[in-house]
């Protein structure tokens, strides 16, 4: 059995690049929102909440659509706008993981399993802050968008948690419309 990781060890921070060499050695479709999508990939859009608590709990829910993963490519990708006080909290928690590039520098966040309320956390920080997001897991049952904290897509790519990813679509869709 492989020894526990520190948990400064738990996260770490990729360049674009990384993240892109990373989606391609594990076969993951990158941003999605911009491609064709494959005939096997079910896709359900949803409009995002306003406030906080909703944030917090969407957020919540769009991880644990992620299932059991080993792990995931959480990606930070539009930061803007952006009010004082916001990259401090993104980047005191880098700083917690051993991380000293800048989030524009390094926009890519690997995380374990075993780090998923940090995970939740940081995903819901880029929804209440207006930022876009994508969490990849690996493996890739689903690949989760954030737009601005407006919206949230859904690729599914596993038919075995398709019903899941349907029921929380309408649910979030009946509680937003």
């Amino acid at each position: 059995m492989p020894s526990e990781k520190s948990y400064n060890e738990a996260m770490k921070c990729l360049t674009e690049n990384q993240c892109s060499e990373w989606l391609q050695r594990h076969k993951i479709l990158e941003k999605p929102w911009h491609r064709s999508i494959k005939d096997n990939c079910y896709y359900f859009p949803l409009t995002s909440f306003k406030n906080a608590r909703a944030f917090q709990a969407l957020a919540q829910e769009m991880v644990e659509l992620l299932g059991e993963y080993e792990t995931v490519l959480f990606h930070i990708g539009n930061c803007s706008p952006w009010r004082a006080g916001q990259f401090e909290l993104i980047e005191a928690v880098r700083r917690s993981h051993g991380e000293t590039r800048e989030l524009l520098e390094a926009p890519g966040h690997l995380y374990e399993l075993k780090n998923k309320d940090e995970l939740i956390g940081m995903f819901w920080l880029t929804m209440a802050y207006g930022w876009s997001s994508y969490l990849y897991p690996l493996p890739c049952t689903n690949i989760i968008f954030n737009f601005e904290g407006v919206f949230i897509d859904i690729w599914n790519f596993d038919s075995s948690t398709l019903t899941d990813v349907k029921e929380t679509a309408e649910y979030y869709t009946k509680r937003t419309n």
